[in-house]
């Protein structure tokens, strides 16, 4: 044993590491470091698995370009070691509860309008769709950023409540009829992770489940495990 080691895990194709590395030149050429290979499947797809689960936000380019606004570069003992470092939260997410209908008129006009602006927002149409919803008054709208994350609880026509994966806001189009303030939210779904129903769902999701299933107002999740719960449903990154 070392004192000061920690691990750290890296999956490569059918090649996977844990060991106290690091990618850098640093840990390559100046720390001591231990580090165990394997190819042996089982263990690999299990750590593949575990990596997923972990993962929150997909960084593209305007993420890649907001993070490096704040980099600052490591330090090392006797270099300014122990200052603190100020790290970036995962994005927001909200559970929305949602009833699946059809667009009344007017706001059926604004989804043709806003469709083909936020189309050109999904970030690889290979692998995201675009969707969206209507919603009308309260608080949520006025709080909801782009680039935050939605899960939509929707009740169907068919009396099954279904759950649609994290999506990430792409655009938000804020209008009013009449008096009344109503805005759709368009966001970029995988098209790889399916929608769920909230009865099957809710065996991996535990309270979380529980609490979906009470939904009736939007709702901020900022509960770590939560969270984590939802990456066992779908078993892919957010």
């Amino acid at each position: 044993s070392w004192e000061g080691l920690h691990a750290k895990v890296f999956c490569f194709g059918s090649r996977a590491f844990v060991g106290s590395t690091n990618v850098s030149s640093h840990s390559a050429n100046v720390l001591k470091e231990a580090v165990l290979e394997t190819t042996d499947r089982a263990a690999v797809r299990s750590i593949k698995d575990f990596v997923l689960s972990l993962m929150g936000d997909e960084v593209g380019e305007l993420q890649a370009k907001q993070m490096r606004a704040i980099y600052r570069p490591p330090t090392f003992a006797g270099k300014g070691a122990g200052r603190k470092t100020k790290h970036r939260p995962q994005s927001v997410i909200w559970a929305v509860p949602l009833v699946h209908e059809d667009f009344e008129d007017a706001v059926e006009r604004q989804d043709k309008v806003t469709t083909p602006k936020a189309r050109k927002r999904i970030s690889n149409v290979r692998r995201f769709e675009l969707d969206r919803f209507h919603w009308t008054g309260g608080s949520f709208i006025p709080r909801l950023e782009l680039n935050q994350r939605i899960l939509m609880v929707t009740d169907h026509r068919d009396g099954n409540t279904w759950l649609s994966a994290p999506a990430r806001v792409v655009y938000i189009r804020r209008f009013r009829i009449g008096a009344k303030a109503h805005a759709l939210v368009y966001v970029e779904l995988r098209r790889d992770a399916k929608e769920k129903k909230l009865k099957k769902a809710k065996l991996l999701l535990g309270t979380l489940g529980r609490r979906l299933n009470r939904l009736r107002s939007p709702k901020r999740l900022s509960d770590a495990a939560e969270i984590y719960s939802l990456s066992q449903v779908w078993h892919v990154n957010f």
